[in-house]
């Protein structure tokens, strides 16, 4: 497992992504170093640059049992697919269990359950974070 010491800068990574002569091998092996750091958001740069959907969808995976829909989206906008309903209320159940109230209650109200995205919405308000009247 790589370690954070391994870490490219953010130049590095900028020129790297720039790059349009790169080859995928090497922006697939950068991504599987992030992965294996858990630094999703970066590896999905690397995936996406490369065309990796196998890359991807593993990374949507471990969004959906994470509960973190940011993930989940961004995933489903690189790999050109729809969001699913059975996957967002996965998510969403998981979200829940995981104390990402914010996460369940959006991913509720995208399946259309606005009445368990509002009882996440009150809970959120009722420990001071988020507004009660918040979408």
């Amino acid at each position: 497992m790589k370690s954070r010491k391994d870490l490219i800068n953010c130049l590095k990574k900028r020129d790297i992504l720039n790059n349009n002569g790169i080859d995928a091998r090497v922006l697939i092996e950068y991504g599987t170093g992030f992965v294996e750091m858990e630094l999703y958001n970066d590896a999905i740069d690397f995936f996406e640059k490369a065309n990796y959907e196998d890359g991807l969808k593993e990374i949507k995976n471990t969004a959906i049992e994470s509960g973190d829909l940011f993930l989940y989206r961004r995933c489903c906008k690189a790999l050109n697919v729809k969001e699913n309903k059975k996957e967002l209320k996965k998510l969403a159940e998981n979200a829940g269990k995981t104390g990402k109230l914010l996460f369940a209650s959006q991913a509720y109200s995208l399946l259309g359950d606005k009445k368990r995205a509002k009882e996440l919405r009150e809970q959120l308000s009722y420990h001071g974070q988020i507004a009660a009247d918040t979408k």
